[in-house]
């Protein structure tokens, strides 16, 4: 998917603008950079996320196709899916 939760569109990774960044094809080379997918190039956390074309917003979580969004209101602090 190419948007994020609130619908921004995503930058594309091969890209520095609006956004310059470190996360690029050769740094992550197994973390498939292409376009402006939604994904999770360090590999840490659960979420997919990717920078927006939004020069006001610099990047914003995505939610999986196919997948309930995590949930973040449990008492303990953790995130679920209902």
């Amino acid at each position: 998917q190419v948007r994020t939760r609130n619908g921004r569109v995503c930058q594309r990774w091969d890209s520095q603008y609006p956004h310059k960044h470190g996360e690029t094809g050769a740094e992550y080379p197994t973390s498939d950079l292409r376009e402006n997918f939604c994904r999770n190039p360090n590999g840490t956390g659960v979420y997919i996320w990717c920078y927006t074309t939004d020069p006001a917003t610099r990047w914003e979580l995505c939610d999986k196709l196919g997948v309930p969004p995590l949930h973040h209101d449990c008492p303990s602090g953790h995130a679920y899916r209902e």
